[in-house]
């Protein structure tokens, strides 16, 4: 792999985490928190089996 690619790789993670952080803000107002969390949870426990598998 060459530098650029590896620079590419070790950036990705990152601006996502960013548009995540950024989506999240925007969806987590009191009246819908309970969701949020409700399908947080449901997509960490699917992500998990997932990588179990």
């Amino acid at each position: 792999m060459s530098t650029a690619g590896l620079a590419l790789v070790l950036l990705a993670p990152a601006l996502g985490m960013v548009a995540g952080l950024q989506t999240g803000g925007r969806l987590a107002h009191p009246a819908r928190l309970p969701a949020l969390l409700t399908g947080g949870a449901i997509a960490l426990a699917v992500c998990l089996a997932v990588l179990g598998v």
